[in-house]
């Protein structure tokens, strides 16, 4: 007579067909899909209160420190094929957030964009930067000021 397989977590009696086995203890499938995930990144099976976890993704510690990183601003996870980082501080940044900030009429006090220059080599190029009072939040108005001053420039 064989000895009986003993689900570990919570004792049942298990066939060789229903017993899984990780990290050296066997699990029913109710234990297992309990206290275990896969990475999905790598696949690989993981502790579920080992794993990082965001809405989005479950990830083993290795792929979460070689492949991902957090955004800066929302906290979101992102791949790190997907990361933005700024100019002006280095920060990591998901899409939404760059655009946010980097993409947008309005930007912060250290913001220092690529000049364009127009016209022939030697010719004088002038530059405008507007600080209006009270106006510094609105990306609307920042944007009907740049629509207007753009033609005069080509």
């Amino acid at each position: 007579m064989s000895t009986p397989i003993i689900c570990e977590f919570c004792g049942a009696v298990l066939s060789p067909t229903n017993a899984h086995e990780f990290d050296d203890r066997i699990f029913c499938e109710h234990c297992l899909d309990a206290r275990t995930t896969l990475c999905d990144c790598c696949m690989d099976r993981i502790w579920r209160d080992e794993a990082e976890v965001n809405g989005m993704y479950t990830l083993c510690h290795y792929c979460y420190d070689h492949n991902y990183t957090t955004c800066r601003d929302c906290g979101r996870l992102i791949h790190n094929d997907d990361v933005h980082y700024s100019d002006d501080d280095d920060e990591p940044y998901c899409q939404d957030c760059y655009d946010k900030h980097y993409n947008d009429a309005i930007h912060n006090y250290h913001y220092k964009p690529s000049p364009i220059f127009y016209g022939d080599e030697g010719s004088l190029f002038m530059g405008v930067e507007l600080e209006i009072d009270e106006a510094g939040e609105d990306s609307h108005n920042a944007d009907l000021i740049l629509e207007i001053g753009r033609p005069h420039l080509l």
